[in-house]
């Protein structure tokens, strides 16, 4: 499949997934997804999987006790009495205004699960990528040539390595592949003077993160001269961990790039 059929794809199953199991469009989708590449099939998985967690955190938004029954007496208890008809009885738009507001109540209440289940997600990350960082991992390539390192990690991972703006006075000095928390990462290392700095590329969607990332600061708290930016920037995830003060004891890395 070329470029544009994939993509065409990926559409498709984002129409689909809503879909019950036994839907006919559904059991085609997902035979012709189990005839294409892997990193498809993954994608699929993790679709459906956002999409059940949807269905229980919906359930779990329910408006407080007799709400939905206030909201919809809201008609009768108008007390509108005039010569039009649509005043004598309650109106039709005014129910339908009052099964808007508790759908509205439920989504609040579903948006707020989901925030909370972002927030624990990106604190994850913060705190997986700062104990890395802190462990110095042996490089398992040493170089400052993105492009190389990109050539020798592309094909452990399902998404496409790029590197963000970083500040131009950061050095690349070497990467590895990383696993923390159950997922896959591409560790570079980055410094500039004495300081020393640690980048991940991650897939949002691994953490349970459905959406990209505004950037922002997480500041752990149990250590406070250190901190981790999260963020999305052409379609890669990342999370940037600095820590002020001097570097670890100088590990030695095991390989150079003329061994991979």
């Amino acid at each position: 499949m070329n470029a544009e059929q994939i993509e065409q794809l990926r559409r498709r199953m984002g129409e689909v997934a809503a879909l019950s199991h036994d839907d006919p469009q559904r059991q085609a989708l997902v035979q012709q997804i189990s005839e294409v590449n892997g990193a498809l099939e993954r994608e699929w998985l993790e679709l459906i999987h956002a999409d059940e967690q949807l269905r229980i955190d919906l359930a779990r938004a329910t408006p407080p006790p007799g709400l939905e029954e206030r909201l919809l007496a809201i008609p009768g208890q108008a007390g509108l009495r005039g010569r039009g008809r649509w005043i004598l009885r309650p109106s039709h738009w005014l129910s339908a205004l009052a099964a808007v507001l508790v759908i509205a109540v439920a989504l609040w209440s579903l948006t707020g699960v989901t925030k909370q289940r972002e927030a624990r997600a990106i604190d994850l990350v913060a705190t997986v990528t700062l104990a890395s960082h802190e462990s110095e991992p042996e490089l398992a390539i040493v170089s400052s040539d993105w492009n190389a390192i990109r050539s020798a990690f592309q094909q452990s991972v399902y998404y496409p390595l790029d590197l963000p703006t970083l500040d131009t006075n950061l050095t690349l000095t070497g990467a590895k592949m990383i696993n923390l928390a159950g997922n896959t990462m591409v560790h570079t290392r980055w410094e500039r003077g004495s300081q020393r700095y640690s980048l991940y590329q991650f897939c949002g969607k691994d953490f349970g993160l459905s959406g990209p990332l505004p950037r922002q600061e997480v500041k752990p708290a149990s250590k406070s001269n250190a901190k981790v930016i999260v963020w999305t920037e052409k379609h890669c995830d990342y999370a940037l961990v600095v820590v002020e003060g001097p570097p670890a004891k100088e590990r030695q890395p095991r390989a150079d790039l003329r061994a991979i």
